[in-house]
């Protein structure tokens, strides 16, 4: 008894820490703007990150105050979201609060790696932040988008795969997926091939870029040689307002990724949530095919 007890009094201590890290719903979607916010645009957001639970509850001025903004910039803020304005801002974190809230014994709040850690708990604590990154991507993306690009993949007489670096492995590996379900699939690992390939696309065809940053200029080099051929073009992005996802028709988005042993293993893990995305696609092709 005494043990239960101090479980649930440990889980309690652990509540506030664990809200910092916990992001569902309407917070997952803004986080996926986060890197194009501007220095007031993340201090709003740090601090309902932070501050979850009582958000709902706060007036325009109270935020502003705690956030250090002024009131202009938290009404641009939410306006920018894609809220009316604070009122529905403020209202649409209550969902956030509750899925929190049924969850929060179930969870052990995300703990940062140390050096000093044994093999062990550095393994549990890399599966714990890998399956955040996954979990935040699938909440994050937008469902309708991902259903136009599903239906854009099937439709186009041929479809081309970008990528650099990394990424180039993935659009690769996507390409040959979808070439056994039927699709006209293109992807070369060498940029000539890729650039070719392109330039013999017309506006029954599509692209479909990749790039974790959206910046990559290979990528968008040659995505800018698709958009002159009239072709249906598809970003797989973090950021929203890239240049990559201002180029193209559809944009499958799944926000930053917050990984604490530098940028080479954020890249690592972007490259695991991409391929997580990309073969989520190629199932429902397969389903909508009736391949399954």
């Amino acid at each position: 008894m005494s043990k239960q007890l101090t479980t649930i009094s440990l889980g309690r201590e652990r509540m506030d820490q664990e809200l910092q890290y916990q992001l569902s719903g309407s917070l997952e979607r803004i986080y996926a703007m986060y890197e194009d916010f501007t220095p007031s645009e993340k201090r709003v957001f740090d601090y309902i990150k932070k501050n979850l639970k009582e958000v709902h509850k706060l007036t325009i001025s109270e935020l502003a105050w705690r956030s250090n903004v002024s009131e202009a910039t938290l009404t641009r803020f939410a306006q920018r979201c894609g809220f009316s304005g604070f009122a529905e801002l403020r209202t649409a974190f209550i969902p956030d609060v509750l899925n929190w809230q049924r969850q929060r014994y179930q969870r052990v709040a995300i703990e940062e790696l140390s050096p000093d850690d044994p093999t062990e708990e550095v393994v549990a604590k890399f599966e714990q932040r890998m399956n955040e990154a996954l979990h935040h991507a699938l909440i994050t993306i937008d469902k309708d988008e991902l259903d136009s690009v599903v239906d854009t993949v099937i439709k186009a007489k041929k479809i081309v795969l970008l990528g650099n670096g990394g990424s180039v492995y993935l659009a690769a590996g996507t390409a040959l997926k979808l070439m056994k379900l039927g699709i006209g699939a293109i992807s070369y690992l060498d940029y000539n091939g890729i650039q070719s390939s392109v330039l013999l696309l017309d506006k029954d065809d599509a692209v479909l870029a990749i790039s974790h940053s959206g910046t990559t200029r290979e990528t968008i080099d040659c995505l800018t040689l698709a958009l002159g051929r009239g072709c249906t073009t598809i970003a797989l992005t973090s950021r929203l307002r890239s240049p990559l996802a201002k180029m193209c028709d559809l944009k499958l988005i799944y926000g930053s990724i917050d990984f604490p042993l530098g940028q080479e293993a954020e890249l690592g893990v972007s490259r695991i949530v991409q391929s997580g995305l990309l073969n989520l696609l190629v199932t429902l092709v397969a389903f909508r095919m009736n391949h399954y």
